[in-house]
């Protein structure tokens, strides 16, 4: 069961009590500052959230339609301050930041039990499509679970074996996981920023493509770093759209794992709970 669904949206307890979840000292990264802030969010009407970035950089949201919008809400502006990924803390009255403590230690865990699989592909990732290669985003109109290219412009397709290589080697490529959703399970280590690949409309797609930018830069400064991006499978237009995006900003080394988290899944892999740390729209 993936941590957003169980925490946010059935309301499962992570065990915080209401001491600990006014114990603003307890908030990792703050400084004096950012701890006045949060002790001034538990104050605020639910649903609210409040969201830190290993800067300390911090934001929160409140009165949300819903936890889960809450949630998504603080990360966005945690992002727009940070200029990086940022964590969920805190949501009404649960603490939910040892869900990105988890994260660490199981994708370590995973990491290290990962092996190669007997072959390269998996669950169709490799089978000849009959759709061609195209420059443009693929538009919100037209739907995002569809049958994808065999390539995408400016990124080499990778499949399920040659990326556990590339896991495994001393130069560990940048994992971006772009599904949508209220949660999944991923690739050990992916950062998961959501809506990197929606079409919007010309202004919304070059805010969504400028928060892309900003949130590359603070994991990837320099463009020539491997970088993965990935969603469901061959039929997941979404890491399509990213990879897109990324090219035009400028970065060099891209790989567009087509197979996505169901050719991983066939291939036995490990795989542990997606944790929010980019929302881009």
């Amino acid at each position: 069961m993936n941590w957003i669904f169980a925490v946010v949206c059935l309301g499962i307890s992570v065990g915080s009590t209401a001491q600990e979840i006014s114990d603003a000292a307890a908030v990792p990264y703050l400084n004096d500052r950012g701890r006045e802030n949060y002790t001034k969010f538990l104050n605020l009407e639910e649903d609210r959230a409040f969201a830190v970035a290993k800067s300390g950089a911090h934001a929160w949201s409140s009165k949300a339609p819903s936890t889960l919008d809450a949630v998504k809400r603080s990360v966005f502006q945690c992002n727009r301050i940070a200029k990086a990924p940022c964590y969920a803390y805190a949501v009404n009255r649960r603490i939910i930041y040892n869900h990105y403590v988890s994260f660490e230690q199981d994708s370590l865990g995973a990491l290290n039990r990962m092996q190669r699989p007997g072959q390269n592909s998996f669950s169709s990732e490799a089978d000849q499509s009959s759709v061609p290669e195209q420059t443009e985003l693929r538009q919100d109109a037209q739907g995002y679970h569809a049958l994808t290219p065999n390539r995408v412009p400016g990124a080499t397709t990778i499949s399920t074996g040659l990326l556990v290589e590339r896991m495994q080697s001393g130069n560990r490529p940048i994992l971006v996981d772009v599904l949508g959703g209220d949660g999944h399970n991923t690739l050990p280590g992916a950062y998961w920023f959501i809506h990197a690949g929606l079409d919007r409309g010309f202004g919304a797609n070059i805010d969504i493509e400028n928060r892309l930018e900003i949130l590359l830069r603070a994991v990837a400064p320099d463009k020539s770093t491997p970088i993965v991006f990935f969603c469901l499978s061959y039929e997941c237009w979404l890491s399509y759209n990213a990879v897109l995006r990324a090219a035009k900003i400028g970065y060099t080394n891209l790989f567009w794992y087509r197979g996505g988290t169901e050719a991983w899944k066939a291939a036995g892999l490990p795989t542990v709970s997606a944790v929010l740390t980019g929302v881009l729209r």
